[in-house]
């Protein structure tokens, strides 16, 4: 079966350091990063409600710090994992499904977390307190595939 393949990216600026409120990130958002997002649970509810050997997904979350240690990072990408999981767990709960650990379990899905430190200038021009120059952001890489 032959396969086509794609990377959706998605940026979502976080808040001050340390406040890793992804809704607040969301909020935010471009509109196009926002309608991505919410274009992924739906696909990942779907694949937890009807898995279909036809559609698979990666997920990669990373969380970049505004300083030199990972810990804001690591924060910023447990933040967006656990306001996607909430999401897609709503969604598969309407759909009249129990499906406990979904993201662990669903068979069309694969998912990494990975925090890293200053390593990005911020477009806001927002500087952190210790004047690195970075702002703490997440970046959503979802590769999609997809059977033609």
């Amino acid at each position: 079966m032959l396969r086509s393949m794609r990377v959706v990216a998605m940026h979502f600026e976080s808040g001050p350091s340390g406040d890793a409120d992804f809704a607040l990130a969301f909020d935010r958002a471009a509109h196009n990063d926002r309608r991505r997002l919410l274009a992924l649970v739906e696909r990942l509810s779907d694949a937890v409600v009807t898995p279909d050997q036809r559609r698979s997904t990666a997920l990669t979350i990373v969380g970049f710090g505004d300083r030199p240690d990972d810990a804001v990072g690591e924060r910023e990408a447990r933040a967006a994992w656990r306001w996607i999981r909430e999401r897609v767990s709503e969604r598969v709960r309407r759909a009249g499904i129990e499906a406990g650990d979904w993201w662990d379990t669903a068979p069309d899905l694969t998912w990494a977390l990975v925090f890293a430190s200053t390593g990005r200038t911020a477009p806001t021009g927002r500087s952190s307190k210790d004047g690195v120059g970075s702002a703490a952001c997440v970046v959503l890489l979802a590769s999609l595939f997809d059977a033609v």
